[in-house]
């Protein structure tokens, strides 16, 4: 919680920040694209985090609920239990398209940070996959068996 009210209000002043710099930069006639705009990549590397600390957030009370329905997956909507792996999978592949466009200009650290987050993204996927859905899993087996 803490944190990511420390990573909004973070967001909001660079937010501001690039604001004010970009309007400084229209007044002395120079124009500048949103590609090479000012904490390009600090913005975008902080909404994926405040975006996956809210994920976060949302699973660890869907296994709440799982724990307290003494495990039954399939009291939650299909749909729900699908979109959690999906959504992990999508903020990896943001992660991969910030890495693109600009790890490779970094240090080697910020390069590694962003490897870890995406290997991070695809494990939760993969974990959330895997705990929620071999039931689904299994009755589509059954289905198919019979």
């Amino acid at each position: 919680s803490n944190s990511l009210e420390a990573l909004n209000s973070c967001h909001s002043m660079l937010q501001s920040l690039a604001t004010m710099t970009q309007q400084h930069s229209i007044g002395k006639g120079t124009s500048s694209t949103n590609n090479d705009r000012k904490f390009g990549f600090q913005l975008e590397v902080l909404q994926v985090r405040i975006d996956f600390l809210n994920l976060c957030t949302i699973t660890r009370s869907l296994c709440s609920e799982i724990i307290l329905t003494g495990g039954n997956v399939s009291a939650r909507s299909n749909l729900f239990r699908h979109n959690i792996p999906k959504c992990f999978g999508v903020l990896a592949s943001r992660y991969i398209n910030i890495y693109r466009l600009y790890g490779l200009h970094y240090c080697q650290q910020t390069r590694t940070v962003l490897r870890t987050l995406i290997a991070m993204c695809r494990f939760l996927s993969d974990f959330m996959d895997a705990m929620i859905s071999p039931e689904s899993k299994q009755n589509n087996g059954n289905k198919n068996q019979q």
